[in-house]
């Protein structure tokens, strides 16, 4: 978020940016969901490259990008992917505490219902595409050989551990 005035500005970044902001709202994705997910969009709607070049440099990526916001000292929220699937209202909710917005639970019922997976790809369709996909949970994984898994671990445990995704780790 940017201030402005009292009033704030939502960004939308992938960017190494946090210094730029007052607050921020961090959705994070487990690292093998986020890294098999970026591998199939890349390769339908940008330059496609193989899962050999593009895995280890998008595990040290999202590692990177992890690390850089968890070192951020403004006042921010994590949320995790796979607890906004799982539980929205909750975390939505818990946005909202964070933004100072009154929670009022048929207003969060209502914003869930309106932005499902299948309505946020019927409104974000374009020409390339849809920006969203399934939303699966937990299936990156099954992708990464053995290896991959490794790798994913040296690169990326502690900042898995620090966010929440400990027991994703223990079973790599």
């Amino acid at each position: 978020m940017m201030s402005r005035n009292r009033e704030g500005i939502a960004i939308k970044t992938h960017g190494l940016d946090r210094y730029a902001y007052t607050d921020a709202i961090h959705i994070i994705r487990n690292p093998f969901d986020a890294v098999w997910s970026h591998f199939n969009w890349k390769n339908t709607y940008q330059k496609p490259e193989t899962w050999e070049s593009f895995c280890p440099r998008a595990i040290k990526n999202w590692d990177d990008h992890t690390r850089h916001w968890l070192a951020a000292t403004m006042p921010m929220v994590f949320v995790r992917f796979e607890d906004l699937r799982t539980e929205p209202e909750a975390e939505l909710g818990r946005v909202l505490e964070f933004l100072g917005c009154p929670v009022d639970t048929p207003d969060l019922a209502s914003a869930v219902e309106a932005c499902g997976i299948e309505k946020l790809r019927e409104a974000n369709k374009d020409e390339s595409g849809q920006f969203f996909r399934a939303g699966a949970v937990g299936k990156g994984i099954e992708h990464f050989s053995d290896e991959d898994r490794a790798m994913t671990l040296r690169v990326c445990e502690e900042s898995m551990r620090r966010v929440g995704y400990g027991e994703i780790a223990d079973r790599a």
